[in-house]
């Protein structure tokens, strides 16, 4: 019963916050797209990181206030340590937010610090399904693969998020490490 209470509690509040003034859905969708241009080029490692912190808080806005919150809320109880509460607040808000991809990343991130990866997986796809040019989510299936022993689908997944954002440090150092150990990949 708890559970369902917060779910119609979360359906309540989540009503969509009105754009910023000036602010179009387009328009965030049209920087995003200038950001992802610029992040493919070679370039400072300052610029990239400012570009590719941006690209992380365009993403961490929903059309809601209240998700946004309830995200950071999340966020903050899985960089704690309580898996549960975060699966509590995620759960309500991917099933009053479906169209949130960043909620649905978040539940994977916590889904695969529980070691639970089939579920990751699932909600990687649900997120690269709402934005596939997620880099983290990516990245995330590729650590997801590699630890499972599925080395060539670890190696496309990595290759797939840096072909979006070749910045990735980590990224870069576990292809160069797959290459080395399976030349054949």
């Amino acid at each position: 019963m708890r559970l369902a209470s917060f779910a119609l509690v979360l359906s309540l509040v989540l009503a969509p916050r009105p754009l910023a003034a000036g602010e179009t859905a387009q328009q965030r969708v049209e920087e995003l797209d200038t950001l992802f241009a610029e992040l493919r080029k070679k370039g400072d490692g300052a610029a990239s990181r400012k570009t590719e912190g941006r690209i992380w808080e365009l993403w961490m806005q929903s059309d809601s206030s209240s998700a946004d919150l309830i995200l950071a809320r999340a966020t903050a109880a899985m960089n704690a340590g309580n898996f549960k509460e975060s699966e509590e607040l995620l759960n309500g808000l991917v099933a009053g937010s479906v169209s949130y991809a960043e909620a649905w990343n978040k539940r994977a991130t916590l889904y695969f610090l529980m070691g639970r990866f089939d579920d990751s997986l699932a909600d990687i796809v649900k997120t690269l399904d709402l934005e596939p040019r997620h880099f983290g989510a990516l990245s995330g299936r590729a650590m997801i693969y590699a630890r499972q022993g599925k080395l060539r689908d670890a190696l496309t997944s990595y290759r797939e998020a840096l072909a979006i954002n070749p910045h990735m440090q980590g990224a870069t150092a576990a292809v160069r490490q797959l290459e080395q150990l399976f030349p054949d990949l």
